[in-house]
């Protein structure tokens, strides 16, 4: 009869065991699925640090850029040599915590997109688009 005893025992631990298996498993789930990249809130005045165009440094650019959650307005001026014309741009931006960054312009500027990086102060852009740009910010 202990046998038996025993046997029982370690099918009821076994039972345990599985229950316990299987509501680990289900966990919390909300049953929402996977969470997919969230955006962030990068508010605040920057200054123009510098800029590069087509892997290519540009010297004696200016500018400012302003962001609130969802918006931002941002002037470049270029400097003379360059054949570009200033910056004078504002429109609507996401920016996600995966490091993604899209933007759209009011003003009939092309939408872009990209990706972000806020390390310290130091905010930078890098533009994917005919030419690759890489803007890094100063946080004021």
């Amino acid at each position: 009869m202990r046998m038996g005893t025993v046997l029982r025992g370690s099918r009821l631990l076994a039972a345990v065991f599985l229950t316990m298996g299987v509501l680990a498993a289900c966990g919390d789930d909300d049953g929402g699925g996977p969470v997919g990249p969230q955006p962030v809130d990068l508010s605040g005045t920057y200054v123009l640090q510098s800029i590069s165009v087509g892997g290519q440094p540009v010297d004696g650019t200016i500018g400012e850029l302003v962001l609130t959650a969802t918006t931002y307005t941002v002037t470049i001026d270029w400097p003379d040599v360059f054949p570009q014309e200033d910056v004078n741009d504002n429109g609507t931006y996401q920016a996600f915590d995966d490091g993604t960054w899209s933007q759209n312009s009011a003003t009939g500027q092309p939408d872009v997109q990209g990706t972000w990086t806020l390390v310290g102060n130091t905010f930078t852009v890098s533009i994917v688009g005919i030419v690759e740009t890489e803007n890094v910010w100063l946080r004021q």
